[in-house]
């Protein structure tokens, strides 16, 4: 029994001396094995510290590529923040020039409707002047017809052996005012003065001339004491922007008719002696003096004498003129009449 045991003792020893071994054997292929491994993992690490190396390199790089994108983003976090209080004042002022548009809206709507009613005053005034133009018109007209009516009669044309001119009456026994020039040098005996009514008389008074005024008297020869005699105004009183009208027979042969009327204004009152050479005081006016008109009337628009009309400048150099044209103030033809008619 003890050599039984003592048997499967040895054996069970024996038994686990040989798994020992074989483990022992196991172990030590294991043992190779992963030397093998390590020796492989040696000859490996080189190279994984190159590319671990490597590995640190690029991600040193892309830590320094992260820090400038930073940096960037930074930048770019500044500018947004730049921009968006650009941008906050961008909608200040838009909201500025709204208020300020609206405003402007709000005046242009007030300045139309302004418009609108002046356009209306406008059109009512321009009615108006319509109205006082044609009124106006009328009135003028109306009153041109009365100065004709009143001062036509008395008008007359002289016509001479070298020349013809005009004149007017200024007494009912008639006496005629004219230019000196009119008749000097004429054949007394030719003289011939018709009247607005187409009468003619021949043979007249010898005429009395004051050439220095460039005036003359003359007296039909006639018993009549019904004249139609013109009213002499006063020409101290005629001032620039008055009213005038030149009336005379112009020289020329087609109208031979009636008396020819031009109204104007009184331009100026001049003293000048470029006519003659001597300084004379003349009416300057804008009614238009033709030849033949030389002698008679420029009246106000009352139909009163205020001045005879004398001489024209037409051309001037090489120059045409218009508009010059120049009467004898009556106040200073006043003493000559009187000394010579009564």
């Amino acid at each position: 029994m003890n050599k039984l045991i003592g048997t499967l003792i040895i054996s069970i020893l024996i038994l686990g001396t040989i798994t020992n071994w074989v483990f022992s054997l196991q172990e030590s292929s294991r043992l190779n094995d992963t030397e093998a491994e390590i020796a492989a993992l040696k000859d490996n690490v080189p190279i994984l510290e190159n590319g671990i190396s490597t590995l640190e390199g690029n991600l040193s790089a892309v830590e320094g590529d992260v820090s400038a994108v930073k940096g960037d983003v930074s930048t770019l976090e500044g500018s947004l923040t730049t921009v968006e209080g650009d941008v906050s004042a961008v909608k200040g002022d838009v909201s500025t020039l709204e208020g300020n548009l609206s405003a402007v809206e709000g005046d242009v709507s007030a300045v139309k409707g302004d418009v609108s009613t002046l356009e209306g005053n406008l059109s009512a005034v321009e009615g108006d002047v319509s109205t006082l133009e044609s009124e106006l018109l009328e009135i003028d007209s109306h009153s041109l017809q009365e100065v004709v009516t009143i001062i036509e009669p008395s008008v007359v044309r002289i016509e001479t052996n070298i020349g013809s001119g005009s004149g007017v009456i200024i007494t009912n026994t008639g006496w005629v005012l004219t230019n000196y020039h009119v008749l000097a040098g004429a054949n007394l005996n030719s003289i011939d003065i018709t009247l607005a009514n187409g009468m003619t008389y021949n043979g007249v008074t010898p005429y009395t001339g004051h050439d220095f005024l460039d005036l003359a008297l003359l007296k039909i020869d006639s018993t009549r004491i019904d004249f139609p005699e013109a009213v002499l105004g006063l020409s101290a009183d005629v001032a620039a922007g008055d009213g005038a009208i030149a009336v005379g027979y112009p020289l020329w042969p087609e109208l031979s008719g009636q008396a020819t009327f031009t109204k104007g204004i009184v331009s100026a009152i001049q003293s000048t002696d470029i006519y003659d050479g001597k300084t004379n005081k003349y009416i300057q006016t804008n009614a238009a003096i033709n030849p033949g008109n030389s002698g008679g009337p420029l009246v106000n628009l009352d139909g009163e004498v205020i001045g005879i009309t004398t001489w024209a400048i037409r051309v001037y150099g090489n120059e045409i003129w218009v508009g010059l044209n120049f009467a004898i103030p009556i106040d200073d033809a006043k003493s000559f009449i009187e000394e010579v008619t009564r």
